[in-house]
């Protein structure tokens, strides 16, 4: 099987799926207004700053479309997945893995794969960029290196309540801590799609052996869907509370 993309035509019916004007930092978003005497120095190296963030955000949401539409493009080839695993097999083995697909849904998976993984990469990116734009707008103090959502959350609750509360949901919501679980997991554990080892070692450090764990692709694609929507909530409240 040659490797497949998206026509122009696959990727405007697939970009129709995605919440174009909801992730997007216009010109007039966060924009300190100017102060009269030596402040107006500060307040505009601030604007510098915050109109780099800007544009850092704008540009890691682009690399998001692309990896959204790259993975729906090859999830909609068709990946056999939601039994990844039969017992016995159907030779006669122990286990057989991914007894649905054929050889070109291995190369479809492949590539599904590797796109969700850039996917959770930048929109977690951006939910950073965006730490970092609000880092400077409202003047908290930290350096870039030291910016991450649990030490903004600490700084921001005396500057924004309403945005404090948000995050504070934000952070308890199941959906939030399953795709952070996830991206996590692509991190430092396996790859999208990849079969963990089965392997499990307890806290007795008692080891257990077993099929092992997996996301089907239709979970991956929901996560996906759930990232997009809490990134879109989280700019709407950003905006919002910031007037």
């Amino acid at each position: 099987m040659i490797m497949e993309f998206p026509t122009k035509e696959d990727w405007i019916e697939i970009e129709k799926t995605y919440p174009f004007k909801r992730l997007k930092i216009k010109k007039q978003d966060f924009r300190l207004k100017p102060v009269q005497g030596f402040k107006d120095v500060i307040q505009m190296t601030r604007n510098i700053e915050i109109f780099h963030w800007k544009i850092i955000l704008n540009n890691r949401l682009c690399n998001v479309i692309k990896s959204y539409v790259m993975l729906m493009f090859y999830y909609g080839k068709g990946i056999p997945d939601d039994e990844w695993y039969i017992s016995p097999g159907k030779k006669g083995m122990s286990v057989q893995f991914f007894p649905h697909f054929k050889k070109q849904h291995f190369i479809i998976k492949a590539s599904f794969n590797y796109y969700a993984d850039i996917f959770f990469y930048m929109i977690f990116s951006s939910w950073d960029t965006l730490w970092q734009l609000l880092n400077v707008f409202y003047d908290l103090g930290l350096k870039e290196n030291d910016v991450n959502l649990d030490i903004f959350y600490q700084k921001i609750k005396d500057k924004n309540v309403r945005f404090h509360k948000f995050l504070t949901k934000l952070k308890g919501d199941h959906k939030y801590k399953k795709i952070k679980d996830l991206r996590r997991s692509i991190t430092h554990i396996v790859q999208t799609g990849e079969i963990t080892s089965g392997v499990d070692r307890t806290k007795e450090n008692k080891i257990r052996v077993g099929i092992g764990k997996y996301i089907p692709s239709k979970e991956i694609v929901n996560s996906v869907m759930d990232a997009l929507n809490l990134f879109a909530e989280t700019i709407d409240k950003a905006i919002e509370t910031s007037k």
